[in-house]
């Protein structure tokens, strides 16, 4: 498997496949990876992070790519959108989770946790 160029260097060898440089598989990394840090290159914003795993979280977080088919709101993760999906079945039958101290209806019944937690 051929590598691209070393980009970082750091003080620990990698056990798995022997190499101590950090080696960037994905040349579009290199163009906000500076010493070591993955900087956000979204318009606007200079936030930086540890791990490439945290810089694309950000920017999923901050774009929301994933966009409600009934009302057009956007979230970050399907994982997300499946649970908003889910109070749009069944209009009829939208707001059917009470809270047993206030009455308040709710989509969804963790919805109706949060809310006692935050408020009761």
């Amino acid at each position: 498997m051929a590598f691209l160029p070393i980009i970082l260097r750091t003080p620990w060898t990698c056990l798995t496949l022997g190499f101590d440089e950090i080696r960037l598989l994905y040349p579009e990394k290199d163009e906000f990876v500076v010493d070591g840090v993955f900087y956000c290159d979204r318009e606007g914003c200079s936030d930086s992070f540890r791990t490439y795993r945290n810089r694309n979280k950000h920017i999923r977080e901050a774009e929301k790519p994933v966009v409600c088919p009934y009302c057009g709101i956007r979230m970050p993760y399907q994982s997300d959108m499946k649970k908003h999906a889910k109070t749009h079945v069944n209009e009829d039958l939208r707001e059917r989770f009470p809270c047993t101290i206030c009455g308040k209806l709710y989509t969804r019944y963790d919805n109706v946790l949060k809310h006692q937690n935050r408020n009761h």
